[in-house]
């Protein structure tokens, strides 16, 4: 797995998370690790033609995806998905195709966004910051 339960609450908050996962009876730990496993097997799909699955699982910058990935299903069950949280699955998703494409590599990922384990990023990806101080060999130009 990309992500445990406790990272994901470690990224955007164990009250965050538990109120999403909340359907009136409590917090469902269920709840939550469906929507990491649908993060996950997303991202593995996308990944595993170029990358094994310990690459994948290591990598700083997949786990801040599988993490907003995530966020945004549980935040998407009530219908009521905030703005933000919209942007941030747009910019994961363009992140990792960008990846699938070998535009930018997982090393280059890990170095654009921020590690989960350090505990001070919960606010959104930025699409400026997508490529910005990537070396120039790890982006390829498109038209």
């Amino acid at each position: 797995m990309i992500l445990s339960a406790d990272e994901l609450k470690k990224a955007y908050s164990s009250f965050r998370i538990d109120q999403l996962s909340d359907d009136g009876s409590g917090p469902d730990a269920d709840i939550v690790s469906q929507a990491i496993a649908h993060a996950d097997g997303i991202i593995k799909n996308a990944l595993s033609v170029t990358y094994t699955t310990v690459e994948i699982e290591a990598d700083n910058g997949v786990k801040r995806i599988c993490a907003v990935l995530a966020i945004y299903f549980l935040e998407s069950r009530r219908g009521d998905t905030p703005p933000q949280s919209s942007v941030d699955y747009k910019e994961a998703m363009e992140l990792l195709l960008a990846l699938t494409r070998g535009e930018i590599k997982l090393a280059a990922a890990s170095e654009v966004l921020p590690s989960i384990e350090r505990d001070t990023y919960r606010g959104p990806l930025s699409r400026s910051s997508l490529f910005d101080g990537l070396p120039v060999d790890q982006i390829e130009e498109t038209e």
